[in-house]
């Protein structure tokens, strides 16, 4: 629900209890960004470049690479972590479910109703959009879509439909 719903508050409270029951010295929002990161690290991830500050991903300050994002969901899919699996699971549905539900409207952006699942991201300026599908020819792809320097004004919406229209061209390609 979490996921689906972009709800931060209940995103950065269940990290802060799955950290506190796997040992965390607190649920503070260092010791859980420390959490994360041993987590991710003792997965495999690279976490080069990161710098987390909380679970929600609000804080200011924070990075997280595109690659490390893309790691993250290749766990999830090879079931190399189980446990991602069932995040991925939970991720909305392009065009049915949570923070999708109203998106990939566009015909470019169409083939990706009911295949693609994804996360979003939006703060001042930035939209971001990282995921899986699944292509013409049976293949399972994750994305990490990202746009900067976003106007303001009416900059998001124009973000969001060229990262869904890229979705839909990923769908429907014969990526081999």
């Amino acid at each position: 629900e979490a996921l689906s719903s972009r709800d931060n508050a209940l995103t950065e409270s269940l990290t802060r209890q799955a950290a506190l029951a796997d040992g965390a010295r607190s649920g503070d929002a260092k010791d859980v960004a420390r959490w994360v990161r041993s987590t991710l690290t003792d997965a495999g991830v690279d976490m080069s470049g990161t710098r987390l500050l909380d679970a929600s991903g609000l804080s200011r300050g924070q990075r997280v690479p595109a690659d490390t994002i893309s790691e993250v969901m290749q766990l999830g899919i090879t079931g190399s972590a189980k446990s991602l699996r069932g995040v991925l699971l939970g991720l909305p549905v392009a065009g049915f479910t949570g923070t999708l539900h109203e998106r990939f409207t566009e015909p470019e952006a169409v083939p990706a109703v009911g295949v693609a699942r994804a996360k979003t991201g939006t703060l001042t300026g930035v939209s971001g959009l990282a995921g899986t599908t699944t292509t013409a020819d049976g293949r399972v792809l994750t994305y990490v879509l990202l746009a900067d320097q976003v106007p303001s004004t009416t900059g998001t919406l124009g973000a969001r439909a060229v990262l869904d229209e890229i979705v839909g061209t990923l769908t429907t390609c014969g990526c081999r």
